[in-house]
């Protein structure tokens, strides 16, 4: 689902974080295997939490958002956590090709550039996907992920509507 999100045909918004934030979901269920978000982590903002309306108001309430990381985990931001412009250089969180659905495996490993680095990655890692890997296998992992990110942005990786809602 967080890749089709991240496609450039994608009606979302992204957001980026302008600090180092930690991971909480506030609309229940459950959040990231990382803790914390990156400072410039880009994430699709789904939804707006506008400040509540009456009341008393506190100064800097901007409501905040509910919001889909790359790795498909969900996150509530305050609205000052969150910008619109994007950085230099967006990070993402990590995308674990095993936990990828085999339509979606499919459809990246049809981009030549995914395909050499998911092959690459296969052949440094043997399988390996915790505990104790090489800093090759580690570096094979990051150029994957990177690979990922730029074929889902540009739109040639051709990622399938979602067969079922998460």
């Amino acid at each position: 689902m967080a890749l089709y999100l991240n496609s450039p045909a994608s009606p979302f918004s992204r957001g980026y974080l302008s600090r180092k934030t930690k991971a909480v979901n506030a609309s229940g269920g459950a959040t990231s295997g990382d803790e914390w978000l990156k400072f410039d982590e880009q994430v699709i903002l789904v939804y707006h939490r506008k400040p509540a309306a009456g009341g008393m108001t506190v100064s800097g309430a901007e409501g905040g958002f509910d919001a889909i990381r790359w790795d498909g985990s969900c996150v509530t931001l305050d609205g000052s956590e969150v910008r619109l412009e994007k950085p230099p250089a967006p990070l993402q969180a990590n995308i674990d090709w095993r936990y990828l659905g085999e339509d979606v495996q499919d459809a990246l490993k049809a981009v030549e550039s995914v395909r050499t680095a998911y092959v690459a990655r296969k052949q440094e890692c043997k399988g390996a996907y915790s505990g104790d890997v090489s800093k090759e296998c580690e570096r094979k992992d990051v150029a994957l992920r990177k690979a990922i990110v730029t074929s889902v942005q540009s739109g040639e990786a051709k990622i399938p509507v979602p067969a079922r809602r998460p």
